[in-house]
Parts: structure tokens; sequence; C-alpha cells
């Protein structure tokens, strides 16, 4: 996290970073980044290593899968997300 404060999600778990805080994300793991907060969100993605394992890398990447469940009622109930223009 460069500013700001997100919302991360790392399989059906989630934790709010903030300015010098990271997440681990082990590969093939659903995962997002929100930011329901007032202030602007700065992060850097990293991503490591450049070449998947065999059976990671004949896997399409990046999925959406926010339209199946579970995925797609695990913020129910949280703030609601805006995107500035």
């Amino acid at each position: 996290m460069v500013y700001g404060r997100a919302e991360q999600w790392v399989g059906e778990e989630y934790r709010i970073l903030r300015p010098g805080e990271m997440a681990h994300i082990p590969p093939g793991t659903i995962h997002a980044t929100y930011n329901p907060h007032q202030e602007p969100l700065v992060f850097l993605a990293i991503l490591s290593p450049a070449k998947l394992p065999e059976d990671l890398a004949q896997v399409p990447d990046p999925i959406d899968v926010s339209a199946q469940e579970p995925w797609s009622r695990l913020r129910e109930g949280m703030t609601a997300c805006r995107t500035l223009s």
C-alpha cells in the first residue's frame, strides 16, 4: 500500500491494508481489492514469479468470478465502492 486504505480479500477473508502494509496472494487464489473509503487508494501489484508452475500456467488468468457464489455476496451489507472519473 502506498496511499489510502484497501479492503483486501484473499479467498473469503479480508482485512484493511494501510500504507506500508501488503498482502501475499498465492498463485491460483481468488482475490479482490476494494476501496470503500473516501480517500483515494494507491497501491502496487507485484507479480512473482514471472513464470507460473505448469499446472497453473494452463489456466486463463484473470478469471472474473464476481457473479459466482460465494463471491457475489461476500460484500453484502458493507460500504459500497464507487469509481471516480
